[in-house]
């Protein structure tokens, strides 16, 4: 566990991070296209948040409706928040994981890497998973594969 010290100093670290990319960027850009960058990205972050609002929302009228909810919808909504949060944030190094909180394949694989079992559609099969699926007769069709499409 983190103690209060080891907090501080990587608090710190982070601090003198952002510092020095914020240094790079306006040495590379200048300083007026810097904080352009830096207003839009917390303007997109608060345009992020309030999408994953109204997300959440739909996903608790659809739970009192009696609908199931996903099983990494949690997971995927808090990773999506944290990521709109980041956005608003001052910084470029916390606006560049922020914009990679926006891709469903990273807030995926953060997913994983913390044991969250996705669901997404672009989640893929596990290796190991079922290769038969078992159906009754009138769940399926023969098709005729002699006959050219």
């Amino acid at each position: 566990m983190l103690r209060r010290q080891n907090i501080g100093t990587l608090l710190l670290l982070g601090l003198v991070a952002e510092v020095a990319a914020f240094v790079a960027v306006v040495d590379w850009l200048g300083a007026g296209p810097a904080v352009l960058l830096g207003i839009g990205s917390t303007l997109l972050g608060l345009a992020r948040l309030r999408q994953v609002g109204t997300a959440s929302l739909m996903g608790l009228r659809a739970a009192a409706a009696g609908q199931p909810p996903r099983e990494d919808g949690f997971a995927d909504g808090a990773l999506s928040t944290a990521g709109a949060v980041l956005l608003i944030l001052p910084g470029f190094i916390t606006d560049a994981i922020g914009l990679a909180l926006m891709a469903p394949t990273a807030r995926e694989w953060v997913m994983g890497r913390i044991g969250v079992r996705a669901l997404s559609p672009t989640a893929r099969r596990p290796a190991g998973g079922p290769r038969t699926i078992d159906l009754e007769a009138q769940d399926w069709t023969r098709l005729d594969r002699s006959r050219p499409s």
